[in-house]
């Protein structure tokens, strides 16, 4: 139970930090937002895999760091990390 409330809580935050991302940007405007490259779609696109990619990394650090002395049976950490980043799924498209 405690796992799926970690994960409905970062579930929120990777979407709004992926909103963000594209159209805000980083903090202070660095990195600028993705969507001033929308008129390329490659870039577009990689931009927008790049940072799924590096917020998939750190959601999973920050999970296994959670879960590090837990018994291993007991946890599914794909399960919960594909429900943290299903999230963004709706933005992206």
């Amino acid at each position: 139970y405690s796992l799926d409330e970690f994960g409905k809580a970062r579930r929120s935050a990777v979407v709004r930090g992926f909103i963000d991302a594209l159209t805000r940007g980083g903090p202070g405007g660095t990195p600028r937002p993705i969507e001033l490259h929308s008129h390329d779609p490659l870039r577009y696109v990689g931009d927008m895999l790049a940072w799924l990619h590096q917020s998939s990394a750190s959601e999973k650090e920050y999970l296994q760091s959670l879960v590090k002395n837990c018994s291993a049976n007991v946890i599914q950490l794909e399960e919960i990390l594909g429900n943290i980043t299903e999230g963004v799924c709706t933005p992206f498209k």
